[in-house]
């Protein structure tokens, strides 16, 4: 369990899953490095170890009987929150760990991510818990480079779950057109194909000596992609905010 650097991380994972299976983990929980109480690693983005997070998931009142309130601090995944990481993929494996999701998504804490959402989707198919999850997801920004992958996944199990809902339709619409980022376009774009509130949206096209110069870069935004539009970037830049080209 006490083993250092990243090439020997997946040794402690295989210590704590010895440790979760024979029934010790009070005694991991007491360990010591550094001075400190051990971070207990089971995956990360060099040895990602699903089998390790369904474990710890179906074991989770066993975790939480041993580490108590430590588990937030000393439960060490890729991402920045081991707790949050782990409930996002594994809620429903067992009781305890779905209880404790389903109180951070309704405490507003849990992670908001779309394998998250995905996970709240399948517990609470439909609701309105769900509902505000997702369009707080969509509003979060950050400078990842796939922003607008994961705000296209968080559209999708909007589109998923509400659709045909004309009142998640006219908070989709109202929402589009108070922010105008391409997030908003996105998600009424596939909540409610074909809408008019889409259709009211102004066509950007890019001058021909800008195609003639060779500065001709297909638009990522929905609003050049719903009619077939090609724009530069230069050109969409100056008529939609930063987040949408």
């Amino acid at each position: 369990m006490l083993t250092y650097g990243s090439d020997l991380e997946p040794l402690r994972a295989a210590a704590l899953a010895g440790a979760t299976i024979i029934g010790e983990l009070t005694r991991v929980a007491g360990l010591e490095e550094q001075g400190r109480l051990a971070n207990i690693v089971f995956t990360t983005a060099l040895h990602p170890l699903p089998s390790m997070v369904r474990l710890v998931s179906e074991q989770w009142q066993s975790f939480r009987a041993a580490f108590g309130d430590t588990l937030e601090e000393r439960l060490k995944t890729f991402s920045e929150n081991g707790v949050k990481h782990t409930l996002a993929y594994g809620a429903a494996l067992s009781e305890a760990a779905s209880s404790e999701f389903l109180a951070s998504a309704e405490a507003g804490t849990m992670a908001r991510n779309p394998t998250a959402l995905r996970t709240l989707a399948m517990l609470r198919p439909a609701s309105p818990l769900l509902l505000t999850r997702c369009l707080e997801a969509l509003d979060l920004e950050h400078g990842r480079n796939d922003y607008m992958t994961v705000k296209a996944e968080i559209a999708l199990i909007l589109a998923e779950q509400f659709g045909g809902d004309a009142a998640v339709r006219d908070q989709l619409v109202e929402r589009m057109r108070h922010s105008h980022s391409s997030a908003s376009v996105l998600a009424l774009a596939l909540h409610s194909p074909g809408d008019p509130a889409l259709a009211a949206l102004p066509e950007i096209h890019a001058p021909a000596g800008a195609r003639a110069m060779g500065d001709h870069r297909p638009c990522r935004s929905v609003l050049c992609q719903r009619d077939g539009i090609c724009a530069t970037r230069r050109d969409v830049g100056d008529a939609l905010p930063p987040d949408s080209v």
